[in-house]
């Protein structure tokens, strides 16, 4: 966690120059669904998002489990409420999705043609890139999130 937690963003911002970026955010205080539905929101979009998809911390399936979750994470899912469809998600990964306990991470939304040369261009830097969802027509500022994609 701390090593995660450490690292810049540096790195992940470099492998967007030239890239058709559409939007780009820091996963901080809110979640991923939080900054993900702001960007949503701004944009004109509904998010379709596979939970399996995103990429946890070792442990951290285990520590909300058990109950180890901050007050501010609660904030945010009383915050995605009605805005966002659990589809087959389970209790633990929706907390996940807004938990607030982070260093960052970007959140990047890409067109389509420059997906494959972001997470490339990531994986030269030793930088960790994961697809987990699309930005597809629909009410903006809401989500989907499935557990898995179909």
């Amino acid at each position: 966690m701390v090593s995660s937690m450490v690292r810049t963003n540096g790195a992940a911002a470099d492998a967007c120059e030239g890239l058709d970026v559409r939007a780009l955010t820091d996963v901080t205080g809110y979640g991923l669904l939080g900054h993900g539905l702001e960007m949503a929101e701004a944009s004109g979009v509904r998010l379709e998002i596979d939970a399996t998809a995103v990429p946890l911390l070792r442990g951290a399936r285990k520590a909300a489990a058990a109950g180890a979750i901050p007050g501010g994470l609660l904030a945010n899912m009383s915050w995605v409420e009605g805005k966002v469809e659990m589809d087959g998600v389970d209790q633990v990964t929706a907390q996940l999705l807004c938990d607030p306990q982070t260093s960052g991470g970007l959140l990047a939304a890409i067109a389509p043609a420059d997906v494959g040369t972001f997470v490339d261009r990531c994986a030269k830097r030793g930088v960790a890139a994961a697809v987990v969802g699309t930005a597809v027509p629909g009410a903006p500022g809401t989500a989907l999130v499935r557990a898995g994609r179909r």
